[in-house]
Formats: C-alpha cells, structure tokens, sequence
C-alpha cells in the first residue's frame, strides 16, 4: 500500500523525534507511545527491544559523534514506522497523537537544518519528496 505524503512526512517527524528524544527525560514518553502502537503483534515487541539497544548505542557514542548517531537512528525510524504503517495504516491517528504528545512535552523534530528526501517512483512517475519545511504536494 503506498502511503499519503502526509502520512509519510508524519512517520519522518515521528521518526526524528523518537530519536531526539533518546538522550533524554522524554525517552520513556516516546518508548510508552511506541509500546501502545505496538499492540498490533509480537514483533512489533522486538522494535521495542531494537528502540531500547537504539537508545543505549546513542548515550554510549561520544559527545562529538552523538548527532550523527542520532541521525543514523533517526533514518531507521522513519523507516520502521512507514512500515509499520503501511502494515496498519489503522495506527496513523496514535502516531499523530504520539507526536502531538512529544512536541507538548518539548520534543524537537528538528534535525539540524538536515534535508532528508525519501523517493519512490511508482507506475505513473510520481516522486514524493519530504523533510524539512517542505510542502508536499503533486500538480494535476
């Protein structure tokens, strides 16, 4: 199933904050979101277990390479939750949820002026681009 350009740019913020907030307090607000969308199957459980190595790979990186594992986690978010959409697109309204929540605790989907493109070309040609103050959107 491919995916709405919003639901796309919301798994990239989703993604970047759950990263963002692993060398933080908001780390097990972010965990407790993902565990609740994690309902729908053990293996989603094993991400849960993949977010927490995540985490500790993250605090256990030196100061000066932190962001770039950040970034590294970040992208594989935003990988593992477009899936997971894709999966159980029934999940969308808790992700949203999830991060209305993080950016209400003081969460950042800010990921250092960085321009992430994710592109696909389907049949017809299309290519959806997100990241960063961009506005998706397709001309008929």
């Amino acid at each position: 199933m491919e995916l709405p350009p919003e639901v796309i740019a919301l798994c990239v913020s989703a993604g970047t904050l759950v990263a963002n907030s692993m060398a933080s307090d908001l780390y097990h607000l972010a965990r407790a979101g993902l565990q609740r969308l994690g309902r729908v199957g053990p293996a989603h459980m094993r991400q849960i277990e993949r977010l927490d190595r995540d985490r500790a790979e993250v605090i256990a990186a030196p100061e000066n390479q932190q962001q770039a594992v950040i970034l590294d986690v970040s992208n594989d978010w935003k990988t593992r939750l477009r899936d997971l959409l894709e999966e159980y697109p029934e999940l969308v309204p808790e992700l949203e949820a999830l991060v209305k929540q993080l950016e209400a605790a003081g969460g950042s989907s800010d990921s250092k002026n960085l321009t992430v493109i994710n592109q696909r070309a389907g049949k017809g040609g299309q290519n959806i681009y997100s990241g960063r103050d961009t506005n998706v959107g397709r001309k008929r």
